[in-house]
């Protein structure tokens, strides 16, 4: 089960007692599910979840062979130095595990992360960028993107420099692949983006 979640709506309950994206599927469908894949709070897009033992086995199989593909949209102010390369750093959590910052390898509770990125758009303020992911590290394109200059747009957290209202952020899961249980066919989901006015202004976001 794909579901495209709204920015500020927790994938799973929380301490805020708010509104979730798996109590409201679970009552929709009238079962149990299981969250596949984790989103912050203040993004957007795509979040899996799966119905039966089957498709929860499935899925880390697709993650172990790397046949998961991931990819996100993101809004920033900046431009980074080069428009698309693969980026491979360490990341650590903070105390509290309520951030993470980009490390140093030798670290022992250091992390390996990988992405690549590449810019599809340039407006008059503002680039969009689009992230595959090939780790799934916990706040892993904030941290980055941060460490490049270019912290997402509304991202206080991670550097910049004014939040947006109710503090959603412009990082939204995009697009996921994958082959179906059977293997038969390769799956390819894509999310439109909130309908809020910053994303309108790239062609590219009208087009698809």
């Amino acid at each position: 089960m794909i579901l495209n979640k709204p920015p500020g709506m927790p994938v799973q309950p929380d301490q805020s007692g708010d509104a979730n994206l798996l109590t409201a599927a679970q009552a929709y469908c009238k079962r149990s599910l299981h969250v596949l894949t984790r989103l912050d709070r203040p993004a957007s897009g795509l979040v899996l979840m799966s119905k039966t033992s089957k498709a929860h086995r499935h899925f880390h199989e697709l993650q172990s062979n790397h046949t998961l593909t991931r990819k996100y949209w993101a809004i920033t102010a900046e431009r980074p130095e080069i428009d698309q390369q693969k980026v491979t750093g360490y990341i650590q959590r903070t105390r509290g595990n309520r951030s993470v910052w980009v490390s140093e390898p030798t670290d022992p509770a250091a992390e390996e992360a990988s992405l690549r990125y590449a810019i599809l758009e340039a407006s008059d303020r503002y680039f969009l960028w689009e992230i595959e992911l090939f780790t799934g590290r916990h706040h892993q394109i904030r941290a980055f993107l941060q460490q490049l200059n270019c912290p997402i747009r509304g991202d206080v957290k991670y550097g910049y420099r004014r939040s947006n209202p109710q503090h959603h952020i412009q990082l939204h899961a995009r697009e996921m692949q994958f082959d179906d249980l059977d293997g038969s066919s390769r799956q390819v989901i894509i999310a439109p983006t909130p309908a809020d006015t910053i994303w309108s202004v790239f062609s590219i976001n009208q087009s698809k």
